[in-house]
């Protein structure tokens, strides 16, 4: 399933070294927070641990260059200095890609003190996933399983997390991951550019697991985001061509 690894690498050239939306419209903003509470929420967070983003910006570029080994020397380096930054007790620390994300968490923890986190923390866990996939799967699932503590909302990890199962060949989990990454896509824009990459993840998940109807489904949804994608085209004609071998229509 490289297919789904080479998608995901272009959504981390994108959305993960091109940096994220500081803000998004206010029909993106969570029910029951006041525009008051969210200004002044925005205002007393404006993230733990921007000046280290000049650093990871170099990690970015160390990771495109596919300086892998000097690239991971500083990620460590400087996941040491976000966990002093987020070492008071009392405090949960979560890093958004919008201000929606951060208003939507807010909401739902109304009872926790949040301190958000700036974007260079998932920027990090992500890229030490990235690396780690090539050559030690099994590796990479812990950190993007600490990425999605501080980070809930990130499609990109759940999409990574997904092809990981994938490669592992373990559908469910797969299938599990890319129905929360269609989920974040589908509720905030900030998150739109996963909806594909999720869709087809689920297509070929659903393919593992013999659900062929459904696969079908998640394929054809996913052309109505990129009408000649080969991938899902390639997973259209594989049920196909398995349906035409028993001549008869392939259930679930």
């Amino acid at each position: 399933m490289t297919y789904i690894k080479g998608l995901c690498l272009l959504v981390f050239s994108v959305a993960v070294f091109c940096g994220v939306r500081a803000g998004e419209e206010a029909t993106d903003t969570a029910d029951g927070v006041s525009k008051r509470t969210v200004r002044q929420i925005l205002i007393e967070n404006a993230g733990v641990g921007t000046e280290l983003h000049e650093r990871i910006e170099q990690v970015g570029r160390m990771v495109s260059d596919n300086e892998t080994a000097r690239a991971m020397r500083e990620i460590d380096l400087l996941l040491a200095e976000y966990k002093k930054l987020m070492a008071e007790n009392g405090k949960v620390y979560i890093s958004v890609s919008s201000d929606a994300q951060f208003i939507d968490y807010v909401r739902k923890n109304r009872k926790k003190d949040v301190v958000r986190v700036a974007w260079g923390l998932q920027k990090l866990l992500f890229s030490k996933a990235f690396i780690l996939a090539e050559e030690k799967p099994q590796q990479a699932l812990p950190v993007l399983d600490e990425l999605l503590v501080y980070a809930p909302y990130s499609s990109d990890a759940y999409c990574e997390r997904g092809y990981l199962y994938s490669l592992l060949k373990q559908p469910q989990q797969a299938l599990d991951s890319y129905k929360n990454a269609l989920e974040l896509s589908e509720k905030f824009s900030s998150e739109k550019h996963s909806r594909g990459i999720a869709l087809r993840g689920l297509g070929y998940a659903y393919t593992a697991l013999g659900q062929y109807d459904k696969a079908k489904d998640a394929f054809k949804k996913s052309l109505e985001v990129d009408s000649n994608n080969q991938i899902a085209l390639d997973g259209l004609k594989y049920i196909s061509d398995m349906e035409s071998r028993k001549g008869e229509k392939v259930s679930q």
